[in-house]
């Protein structure tokens, strides 16, 4: 997990988690976050590609 933040909208909170593939994400979600009794949900927005990428 690269970064958390508490948003105000439709969601309660943000995660960016990088991972090196989807079966990977697939078992964070469930590994983790999963296991965590206040997680009602689980929604994901995928970046397909970046126009400005500030990292490294």
């Amino acid at each position: 997990m690269v970064e958390c933040h508490t948003i105000a909208g439709v969601f309660d909170d943000l995660f960016w988690v990088e991972r090196p593939d989807m079966a990977a994400w697939k078992r964070f979600c469930s590994e983790v976050l999963g296991t965590v009794a206040s997680v009602r949900s689980i929604t994901s927005q995928i970046v397909m590609d970046s126009t400005k990428d500030l990292r490294g």
